[in-house]
Formats: structure tokens, sequence, C-alpha cells
């Protein structure tokens, strides 16, 4: 991304991410994009014990409405807040290894969570601004 479109989005994250109660949080919008081949537009990297995320958007993220990029924002946001989840179930899988069950149950929680936070931010959506972001893509 040029620039312009990383300024504009690194802003528009801390202003969403200030309004998802994450103000305490260090948000950084990485350079680095995501693979190309992933269907997602967006991933986030979080480090909850120190309250730091870096989020990615993929290469065909500023070509996207405006309505999309918020809901993938809000999406990616609402990560920070449900990776204690994810942490859970790691610490467990560190503890009991090969376990059938268990890969069954962190696949269903991976899946069911991902559901619920696409929900949460579609929900949320329509209560928070849309971005104003430079357009097109420029890596």
């Amino acid at each position: 991304m040029n620039d312009a479109q990383h300024a504009a989005l690194q802003t528009y994250v801390r202003a969403i991410a200030d309004q998802l109660l994450l103000r305490d949080w260090e948000i950084i919008v990485s350079r680095d994009h995501t693979d190309g081949d992933d269907p997602a537009l967006a991933d986030i990297a979080v480090l909850a014990v120190e309250d730091y995320a870096t989020v990615r958007v993929n290469v065909g993220f500023f070509v996207q409405t405006p309505t999309r990029q918020r809901e993938t924002v809000i999406h990616e946001l609402i990560h920070a807040h449900t990776d204690r989840v994810k942490r859970v179930w790691n610490q467990i899988n560190e503890q009991v290894k090969d376990n059938d069950l268990l890969t069954f149950g962190w696949e269903l929680q991976r899946r069911e969570l991902e559901i619920l936070v696409q929900k949460l931010a579609r929900i949320l959506a329509p209560t928070l601004p849309l971005p104003d972001l430079p357009p097109g893509v420029h890596y």
C-alpha cells in the first residue's frame, strides 16, 4: 500500500478500535499484506498479554466498497477481544497432544467463533463510520 493508504487506514483502524473499547491497545496496520491467494480481506495477529495487535490487509482491500472495508476492519478488531478463547484452546492443546476429540473441539470452536465474530461485525457496522480511504491497490 502507498503512504497515503497506509496513513488513512492506520487512522481509521485507530478510530474504530477506540469505539470498540480497544483504546488502551496499540494496534498497528502492517505494510505487509496477506497472501493474495487467501480469500480473507484481512487478518490480525494479537499479543493480548501486551494489548498489542497487528492488522494486515490483502491486495484487494482497497478496491472494496467502504461498507465492506468497514465491516472487515470491525471484524478483525473484534478478534482482539476474542483472542483469549483461542489462547485457552492453545494452552489445552499444549497439555494434551494428539487427541482427536480435542482436535475436533478446536476446529468446531474456531469455526463457530469466526461465525460469531462476523455476525457481531455486521451488527456493529451500521453504528460506526465508513472509511474514507484512497482507492486502488499500490503494492
